[in-house]
């Protein structure tokens, strides 16, 4: 019995109490007694959106932040993207999120690098502006609510995955490596292309595939998934752009759909 002091009064930054017998968390501004309780690092699971969707508050450790890079919290997303080039890891994010032009290109120091965007959007200050990850960069985008979305992307070498989420436009170039798993990309335009250049459509959905050039060894290839539409080099076909696996069955790749490359 703390005398009506909320339990979060008792804690350090960062800690959350839980309850030794059943695993449950005490609220950070509960004023009930407690019993057989231990102070454990907080998991943020109790995470609330702030009104204005500018940011969340975690019920059990009264944190406010606008991102969180593996579990821990930030105050703002341009300070959690600093430490997520430099060390990796999975950035998560509680806000919508407008970088400015230079804070656009991430140069990384280490690690394999995850963004969750969790409902929320990126994008970057200037019409047509592009987040451009470095060349020895490896991406995955993911999104649990189907409404998270990133404006842009430049992939200029590197390696990008679409496990979930929504893509405007990506622009893949110099040797860049991409995987559609999932999500949805509106338009995807391939560009001076070299033979390290690899494109697989396994899933979602791709509303444009546009392929300017056409370089020996580079490689195209879709075993699932869906494509509206798509502009090619002069001289090939669909059939051939897609290694003859463009008889992909049970997808809108089917043959069925593109009477000329049939």
């Amino acid at each position: 019995n703390f005398n009506d002091a909320a339990a979060g009064s008792l804690l350090a930054s960062g800690y959350a109490f839980q309850n030794a017998d059943t695993g449950a968390y005490v609220e950070y501004s509960s004023t009930a007694d407690m019993e057989n309780v231990k102070v454990v690092k907080c998991p943020h699971s109790g995470v609330t959106l702030n009104a204005d969707n500018t940011g969340a508050e975690c019920k059990y450790c009264g944190a406010s932040f606008a991102a969180t890079l593996d579990d821990a919290p930030y105050d703002t997303i341009d300070a959690a993207i600093t430490d997520w080039l430099e060390n990796g890891g999975t950035l998560k994010l509680y806000a919508d999120y407008t970088a400015a032009t230079e804070k656009a290109t991430w140069t990384i120091v280490s690690g394999e690098h995850s963004i969750d965007l969790n409902g929320h959007r990126m994008s970057v200050q200037g019409d047509g502006s592009a987040f451009k990850p470095t060349n020895n960069m490896h991406l995955t985008v993911t999104d649990g609510t189907e409404r998270g979305q990133i404006e842009n992307i430049l992939l200029e070498g590197g390696s990008f995955t679409l496990e979930s989420g929504y893509v405007c436009n990506l622009k893949m170039t110099d040797g860049a490596v991409v995987a559609l798993k999932g999500g949805s990309v509106d338009n995807l335009d391939v560009q001076n292309c070299s033979a390290n250049t690899n494109l697989s459509i396994q899933g979602g959905r791709l509303g444009k595939l546009n392929i300017k050039d056409w370089a020996d060894g580079m490689h195209v290839s879709a075993t699932g998934g869906s494509l509206g539409a798509y502009t090619l080099p002069s001289g090939k076909i669909l059939a051939d752009v897609l290694d003859h696996q463009y008889y992909a069955t049970g997808t809108s790749l089917d043959r069925q759909v593109d009477t000329a490359a049939q």
